[in-house]
């Protein structure tokens, strides 16, 4: 998370099982879009629980807010008509100004929701060094649910910033065994160049205690500034993943159980440049050895997006840059013979919601086409919004509106051959 970052674009990117064929002509509708939020809406992360409930958490600014963002969650049992706030984290002292890049994530073993949320204070002293500059700390807090998202507890801090060791954009996944791992970048902010580790971290107690950090690919990687994607269950005995630094992408696997540790890594130069690496997110297609990574360049108004898919279970890949531009994407990727992509866009003094599908594996995407459009009136400066089929078989979209002030939106997706 950067507090410095502005945007005109807002990416979300699905990846999805179509059963009943898929064709390259298929089109899709908006359904009703229902508000969740009263604020401004910075970034936000939804799911779908087992029981079908929709939540919602937000990073989102109060109306009295600058630098300020509270971390909201929201519940709907209703198909998304009706919401009720069940948790808002907001700042308690001089010292915490943000909750920040929230993530949500399901147990379905142990009936458990989690929320992994980083909490960005003042450091409690700044130094004048001319080596260092003004910084904030950044730690990773846990809360879990364990009735379906109606109540929230606090458990843990697995990250703590000390002074220097900002934890940044935390992405929790549930394993094989049901255990939460966060997969997170630490870095150092009062450095004028940052590079950053990528760090691991697993909790098998319901996110109370857990295991010494796991570095990346430490030796392999050290003093480069490093963006991290996301992990998957790949099959019974690995985890995957992708991450990348300024010159190449790394898909990487993991061992799981009391052997866990780095089992293979495979670079993929790309051609972003520039000192800011690209962010990249990974899906895999069970039962094949299919895999893509979608990956552009964030902190700017848009950017151009690439696709990057390996067709060997990633021992050789191919690159193409997508004929469109976007920024900030999220990516829920899921098992899939489509790709479905919507996005924010900003057409002069219109807001536009559009959206473009493709079943060419390829990444041959045919020209975007409209969902929604309005007057546009303002943009936070975000990174992630929510894309996916939830455990009901629809496709759900969370958005943060431009033509109401950046509100926290919800709507579904239906498909619609042409």
């Amino acid at each position: 998370m950067n507090t410095c970052k502005a945007i005109s674009l807002s990416l979300l990117l699905l990846s999805f099982l179509i059963t009943g064929g898929c064709t390259a002509d298929r089109v899709w509708e908006i359904g009703a879009i229902q508000t969740v939020s009263n604020d401004p809406v910075k970034e936000l992360d939804a799911l779908q629980t087992a029981n079908g409930s929709l939540i919602m958490a937000t990073m989102e600014r109060p109306g009295s807010g600058l630098l300020e963002h509270n971390c909201v969650v929201y519940r709907s049992t209703d198909a998304g008509e009706n919401w009720k706030q069940t948790l808002i984290l907001e700042d308690t002292s001089q010292y915490t100004r943000q909750y920040a890049d929230p993530r949500l994530v399901e147990d379905t073993l142990h009936n458990q929701l989690y929320l992994v949320v980083m909490q960005v204070k003042l450091p409690a002293r700044r130094s004048s060094s001319r080596y260092r500059r003004d910084y904030y700390l950044g730690d990773i807090a846990v809360y879990r649910s364990d009735d379906d998202g109606q109540t929230w507890q606090y458990k843990s801090h697995p990250h703590i910033d000390p002074e220097g060791a900002y934890g940044d954009l935390p992405f929790p996944l549930i394993d094989q065994d049901g255990c939460l791992q966060i997969f997170y970048s630490r870095l150092d902010t009062r450095k004028l160049i940052d590079p950053s580790d990528l760090v691991i971290r697993r909790s098998c107690d319901g996110g109370i205690s857990w295991s010494k950090d796991y570095l990346l690919g430490d030796s392999l990687i050290a003093n480069t500034r490093k963006n991290l994607g996301n992990l998957l269950v790949k099959d019974p005995a690995t985890i995957a993943g992708v991450f990348a630094d300024q010159q190449q992408f790394y898909y990487f696997e993991l061992n799981r159980g009391a052997g866990f540790g780095l089992s293979r890594i495979e670079r993929i130069p790309h051609t972003f440049g520039g000192n800011n690496p690209p962010l990249v997110y990974l899906s895999y297609d069970r039962g094949s050895e299919y895999l893509n990574i979608i990956s552009y360049l964030p902190h700017q108004r848009d950017s151009p997006i690439w696709y990057t898919y390996s067709e060997d279970d990633g021992h050789h890949w191919n690159s193409q840059k997508i004929g469109f531009r976007g920024a900030y994407p999220n990516v829920s990727f899921l098992e899939k013979e489509g790709i479905l992509i919507t996005f924010n866009h900003k057409a002069g003094k219109k807001y536009q919601l559009l959206h473009t599908y493709t079943s060419d594996r390829t990444g041959k995407f045919p020209s975007p086409t409209m969902l929604y459009e309005n007057k546009f009136r303002f943009t936070e400066a975000g990174e992630y919004q929510a894309l996916f089929r939830g455990s009901d078989g629809n496709i759900h979209l969370f958005f943060c509106d431009w033509s109401d002030y950046s509100r926290g939106k919800y709507t579904s997706l239906i498909a619609v051959d042409e």
